[in-house]
């Protein structure tokens, strides 16, 4: 369910390079405060995660996917607008979340590090 994606998208993450993850984080948190005025502007969560979601979420080597561009464009559109639903419980400096954030790295691997391999998780 929405749970263990938001799991495994925590442990990708976390698995980031440091300056990598606070790039990500300030993106996500920028286009949360854009969905904060969907009323006015039409970029839902779900909009943003359409329009931009392929653009920032990729694989290494994407002829290496087997499955149509049409999934990897929903897949990462979906991560993206979960990513931006759920910003506050993905990046938060709290102690509470860090001591999740510990237990997410020190379950075994579940995820390859690369993108592609979370397309598989989506269907």
């Amino acid at each position: 369910g929405e749970q263990a994606r938001l799991q495994r998208i925590a442990q990708l993450i976390n698995k980031l390079p440091e300056i990598n993850y606070h790039n990500l984080c300030y993106l996500v948190r920028f286009l949360a405060r854009v969905a904060e005025y969907s009323s006015e502007n039409k970029m839902t969560p779900t909009n943003l995660g359409i329009c931009i979601g392929c653009s920032i979420l990729y694989g290494k080597d994407q002829s290496s996917i087997n499955q149509s561009i049409s999934n990897s464009y929903t897949a990462a559109s979906t991560i993206l607008e979960l990513m931006i639903i759920h910003h506050k419980q993905l990046f938060t400096n709290s102690s509470q979340q860090e001591q999740t954030l510990k237990s997410f790295k020190s379950q075994p691997d579940l995820i390859p590090t690369e993108f592609h391999s979370v397309f598989n998780h989506f269907y």
